[in-house]
């Protein structure tokens, strides 16, 4: 059985409604087609948080160990940590203050290894609030972490 994706709206088509008097000089009304306006509207707003630059920052410590936190606004963002010492099936709680965060919004995170080269970081929970996420890791290896933890977000 064939399948074809729906037939959407594309950034060629118009967003204002041809003009159909013959007699007219001007191809096209003054008048926007509000279901095209709509769908490029969503559309961008959909993509426009995709193709802004990330903002960078570099966590700091806490008062208590294995703890940090960060200011960063932006809709997506790149966090380093510190160089980290946890140790095995320890938690690095991270907390991310930010605008762009709000009780509903929609919270993608991915964990790598920056400079850490002993261990496995792995996501264990994160808590969105208002402007702000707590974000927890776990060492989920066998060693201790000896080095720094990437964190990439986005905001949706």
């Amino acid at each position: 059985m064939n399948q074809t994706a729906p037939v959407l709206p594309s950034y060629e088509t118009s967003v204002l409604e041809p003009n159909l008097d013959p007699k007219s000089k001007d191809p096209f009304g003054e008048r926007f087609n509000t279901v095209y306006y709509q769908f490029l509207a969503l559309l961008l707003k959909t993509v426009q948080p995709l193709s802004q630059v990330p903002v960078k920052g570099t966590a700091k410590p806490g008062a208590l160990p294995n703890t940090a936190s960060i200011t960063l606004s932006g809709a997506k963002g790149i966090i380093t940590t510190e160089p980290l010492a946890t140790l095995p099936g320890g938690v690095y709680t991270l907390d991310l203050t930010n605008t762009a965060i709000e009780l509903t919004s929609f919270l993608m995170l991915t964990v790598t290894n920056g400079t850490n080269t002993h261990s496995l970081a792995a996501l264990e929970s994160f808590l969105v609030d208002d402007q702000a996420a707590t974000i927890r890791i776990l060492n989920a290896g066998a060693a201790a972490f000896n080095g720094t933890l990437v964190i990439q977000f986005l905001v949706q």
